[in-house]
């Protein structure tokens, strides 16, 4: 019966022994957003600087490392009416190419050389409408598809700690235009960006001291148990 427990104790801390010290990676995210769809940045805003958490040597080996930048970039015609009563203006008037939504957004991490870059184009325009006197009209604004950059770092050394990793991120002024042809009006141009940095650390955890010790406390009870039954066996 004796034996029959020992069996079962060792299977029940081989299986406790597994779990404390699994085979596969364990996966943290962390994210942090730069503007947002309702107030996103305008082109040549100040630079934004992010905070994510570092990776805590503690919890075990770091084994990957993944940075991610997603953005969402738009393009917009604004058409200014310096007169003193409405103007209309018409799509041959109020035409934007979109060159200005051919944005970068750079993201540089401290202590270490990252570089990650999402670019966009598209065209807003033709529009058509009524301007209202000595103001600026939002001719239209288009939404850029979703672009994505991933970096898989090679020297995880910035990452690792206890504390913040620092991002700076810029999205610099870019060359643009805008046309239009009825004298009355001067027709210019935006660009807005609004997105989200993540970070992904794969790594091995650290196994359970204290599981391991009680399995091993466990087993080598057993092991004197069966000896003590082996020994009583050959004397009687």
């Amino acid at each position: 019966m004796k034996t029959r427990r020992c069996n079962f104790t060792v299977g029940l801390m081989a299986v406790m022994a597994a779990f404390a010290s699994p085979a596969g990676a364990t996966v943290q995210i962390f994210t942090d957003n730069y503007g947002t769809s309702l107030a996103p940045l305008a082109i040549g805003s100040p630079n934004q600087n992010l905070s994510l958490s570092q990776f805590n040597p503690s919890l075990g080996t770091l084994i990957g490392v993944t940075v991610e930048l997603i953005s969402y970039d738009s393009i917009q015609a604004q058409v200014l009416n310096m007169g003193s009563s409405p103007v209309n203006y018409s799509a041959d008037s109020a035409y934007y190419d979109g060159t200005q939504g051919s944005q970068r957004i750079g993201v540089s991490a401290s202590g270490g050389s990252l570089t990650l870059a999402t670019s966009g184009s598209g065209s807003a325009g033709p529009f058509q409408g009524t301007s209202a006197p000595l103001g600026v009209t939002v001719a239209g604004t288009t939404p850029l598809p979703q672009v994505t950059d991933i970096l898989h770092p090679a020297n995880f050394t910035s990452y690792e700690g206890t504390g913040q990793i620092q991002y700076v991120l810029s999205i610099p002024v870019v060359p643009g235009h805008s046309t239009g042809s009825d004298t009355s009006l001067l027709f210019g141009s935006d660009a807005y960006s609004y997105g989200t940095i993540e970070v992904q650390y794969n790594y091995a955890q650290v196994p359970e001291t204290g599981a391991l010790w009680g399995s091993l406390f466990a087993i080598g009870l057993c092991a004197v148990e069966l000896a003590r039954r082996r020994q009583t066996a050959v004397l009687a």
